[in-house]
Order: structure tokens, then C-alpha cells, then sequence
């Protein structure tokens, strides 16, 4: 193969390469135009490396109205909205067989297969809240909003979330949870709040090593709140 031959397989690999990466990145399917503009390049280029992609079973096509998308195959986001949907449909199989108690043990438990998504930056935000002798913990209720969006993957931020008091000790913080898109969606995502309650807990208690209780004080499904207590033992 000559280095002209071999440069321009190079060439060819790298775009099919970008062609795919960018299709993951995309899990709600492309156009050729989108793909080429997303990766900075010609929808002629895109075109000419397509049917190889298609033919290594990397991507797929769909025709949708007068569009035809493009999907990858090994796609490795999964839209928020169908996890919502999927987790929707469990807490409505669960309605009824579970109180908020069992609920809660079960948020204990998905604590410990979370702890990896409580990022680094997060641990080191709250790194200077570990000393035995501290009494107040007035700085980390005032960073809880800032965290929360770390530990909750079916309900990022999408809310907001309001520090409504501390204690005059600096033990326990209320919070608020306004507009609550969950709510919005279903009224079965209430015992989503009662689960992560658990979570929350067993999280915070191993991040601050201390021991930490979170209660779900009032759920409103009319004007989408949840009022929330944290306190550290």
C-alpha cells in the first residue's frame, strides 16, 4: 500500500470514526446535515462514509415523515425521558404494595450502588466538613442544593430547590422543593421523594461521616413541592 493509499484509508477511518462517536453522543437520531454540521465537515462526506457504517452494523437508519435518521448502534446515553417513563412504570406497579417506610429501605440500599456518582468535585466541596469536633453544619445545608443534582439521575435539577431554615443548634435544615417537574409528570413519582429520603441519608452519612436522617415532611401534587428536613446527628 503506498503512504497516498494509506493516508487516505487513515483519512476515511477517522471520519467514520467521528460519524459514530458523534451518533452516540446523539441518541435521538441525525440527519446527514446535522451529523455534518455537528462534526464540521460536508454532507458529501458524511454520505460517502454512511454506507460503510451501515454495513458494519455501527449504525442504523429510520425514516421519520420526510427525514430520514440516523442512530448508532452502540449509543451510550439513554434519553432522561425514557428512563423517567421506565421508572414511572415501576413505582405504578409498586402503588399500594409499599409504605414509605419500605420505600425508604430501599433508598438505603441504592445509596451504595450511588456512591461512584457523587463526583469528585463534590467530595472535595465537602471535605472540609469532616472534623469530629465540628458542631455546626450551617455550610454544607447552604451547599445541599449544589449536591443534590450529583445524587438524583431521574430528577437532575429540575427544580428548584430552597433553604428555608436552619436550627438555631445548626443540626437540621428544611428545605423546599419548587416546581417540581416529576410532579408534573405523574402523581407516582411521590414515592420516588420517599425512596431517595433513604438514599440521601446513608449517602450524606458516609460523605460527612456522620450520622444523617432526611424525612419527607409534605408532598403538594397541586402546586408541585416538596418540603424536605435533614439533620445531622
Amino acid at each position: 500500500m503506498s503512504k497516498k493509499t494509506e493516508k487516505k484509508v487513515k483519512k476515511g477511518a477517522i471520519w467514520k470514526d467521528e460519524i459514530a462517536q458523534y451518533l452516540r453522543k446523539n441518541p435521538s437520531g441525525l440527519t446527514i446535515t446535522d451529523i455534518a454540521k455537528g462534526i464540521g465537515t460536508s454532507r458529501v462526506t458524511v454520505t460517502k462514509y454512511m454506507p460503510e457504517l451501515l454495513q458494519e452494523e455501527k449504525v442504523f437508519a429510520k425514516e421519520v415523515g420526510v427525514y430520514k435518521l440516523y442512530f448508532s448502534t452502540e449509543r451510550n446515553i439513554i434519553p432522561l425521558r425514557n428512563v423517567r417513563n421506565f421508572y414511572n412504570g415501576i413505582l405504578a406497579g409498586l402503588k399500594g404494595k409499599l409504605d414509605k417506610k419500605d420505600y425508604k429501605e430501599i433508598g438505603h440500599v441504592v445509596a451504595e450502588y450511588m456512591r461512584p456518582l457523587l463526583r469528585d468535585s463534590a467530595m472535595e466541596n465537602v471535605k472540609f466538613l469532616k472534623d469530629p469536633k465540628r458542631k455546626s453544619f450551617k455550610e454544607f445545608f447552604e451547599f445541599f442544593k449544589e449536591l443534590y443534582p450529583y445524587i438524583d439521575f431521574v430528577n437532575p435539577g429540575d427544580m428548584d430547590i430552597e433553604l428555608e431554615s436552619i436550627s438555631d443548634k445548626e443540626d437540621t435544615a428544611r428545605y423546599i422543593f419548587k416546581n417540581v417537574k416529576l410532579l408534573k409528570i405523574s402523581e407516582d413519582f411521590k414515592d420516588h421523594f420517599y425512596l431517595w429520603s433513604g438514599a440521601i441519608g446513608t449517602l450524606f452519612s458516609s460523605l460527612l461521616e456522620k450520622q444523617v436522617t432526611c424525612e419527607i415532611i409534605d408532598i403538594n401534587t397541586k402546586d408541585y413541592s416538596v418540603l424536605v428536613s435533614l439533620e445531622i446527628h
